[in-house]
């Protein structure tokens, strides 16, 4: 999530490179009226959804498969 390393519950981790970031931080979304995630491939599916869980994005674009994998389809 703009370049955040995130643990499997969607929470920033503490790394280096986290420190380092240039972007709003994960948490300042939440505050955003509208916020879009793009992101596909059934590789990331487990951080797609940490990101939904915690509430960082309420707008998602990505493909079928993983869209099917998200909503038990």
């Amino acid at each position: 999530l703009l370049g955040t390393f995130l643990d499997a519950g969607g929470r920033p981790v503490d790394h280096p490179l986290n420190r380092c970031v240039m972007a709003v931080a994960p948490a300042e979304l939440t505050r955003v009226k509208i916020s879009i995630l793009a992101s596909g491939g059934m590789h990331k599916a487990p951080v797609i959804r940490a990101i939904l869980d915690a509430g960082y994005v309420n707008r998602l674009v990505t493909d079928a498969a993983v869209a099917k994998a998200l909503t038990g389809g």
